[in-house]
Formats: C-alpha cells, sequence, structure tokens
C-alpha cells in the first residue's frame, strides 16, 4: 500500500504468544489465552531475566531446523517430547509497558519504547520500514530488490538470533 503509516510482521509458522511481566511474575499465553507458563519452562526464565519490570511482550515462538529456518513440525515435537528449551521466542510488538497500555500510542511513541528498552540493555532488535515499496516482491514500478535483499538479510539475521 502506499503512504508511510504501514508495517508488517513476519510470519515465522509458529504458535503466537504473549508474555506478561509484573516483576518476577511472568506469565506465558497463548493467542487463546492458554496459561502456557509450565509448559515453557526455559523461555519462562530468559523473559524473566531480561530484567523489565512490567510488560506484555507479543510474539511468536518456533524452533529452527539445521538450516536456521523455523519448522512448524520441530515445535510440534518439542512440545510432544517435553524438550522446548529449543524454542526461540521472536517478539515483535509491546502492547503494554511500564504500567501503560501502548496498543493505541502510534509509532512515534512507540519508538519511546525503544529508547527505553536501550537505555536497560534489554536484548532485541528493532528494525522498522517505509511499507511505501512492494520490496518483498519481483512486481510491479515500486519493487525496490536491493531493499528487498537488505530486508531478507535482516530476517534472516533474526532466525539466527535466540532470547539468552
Amino acid at each position: 500500500p502506499a503512504g508511510s503509516g504501514w508495517s508488517y510482521e513476519v510470519k515465522f509458522d509458529g504458535y503466537r504468544l504473549l508474555a506478561r511481566i509484573d516483576g518476577d511474575d511472568v506469565r506465558l499465553f497463548t493467542r487463546n489465552g492458554n496459561d502456557w507458563t509450565r509448559r515453557l519452562k526455559d523461555l519462562h526464565e530468559h523473559v524473566r531475566e531480561l530484567g523489565i519490570a512490567s510488560a506484555w511482550l507479543d510474539g511468536e515462538i518456533v524452533v529452527m531446523d539445521a538450516k536456521g529456518n523455523p519448522s512448524f513440525q520441530l515445535l510440534q515435537n518439542a512440545f510432544d517430547s517435553s524438550r522446548t528449551a529449543d524454542i526461540v521466542y521472536f517478539v515483535f510488538d509491546v502492547p503494554h509497558f511500564g504500567g501503560y497500555d501502548l496498543t493505541r500510542v502510534p509509532l512515534a511513541g512507540r519508538r519511546l519504547i525503544h529508547d527505553t528498552l536501550e537505555e536497560v540493555g534489554a536484548n532485541y532488535t528493532w528494525h522498522e520500514f517505509n511499507a511505501a515499496h512492494a520490496f518483498m516482491r519481483d512486481e510491479g514500478p515500486r519493487y525496490d530488490p536491493a531493499l528487498a535483499w537488505h530486508c531478507y538479510g535482516l530476517v534472516t539475521e533474526l532466525f539466527k538470533r535466540r532470547l539468552r
């Protein structure tokens, strides 16, 4: 779409997960509201160790295959075998932070959140794109192959990272 107000989320082929942080009390919820905290003990600890006092993190959990690609089958197998330590959590939104509801905060306000996370040394990466270009598909006058390759590189780099 034309205009600078567009954003997107990468679909990782995993499960959507909300992490609710209230001090040391961290809860992990599916999009249907099921509490998966006990099922994801390692992830629970990793999120708790971020040192964020109060927040809701919205993201997706995946398991990467040997080539660094997300695999839904490996994610299901991790739950079936109770070996969830390989699950990676990609956070793409912070709908609540520091006791504030941010669901209606514009991008400029979310940028302030980014700055705050930088100050506390949270381990994450922040990228913003002006989606006025149809850079993710090879068609039309707005296609930008250089930007497409740059974005593919960022996504590949993101797949390689793990929440520690």
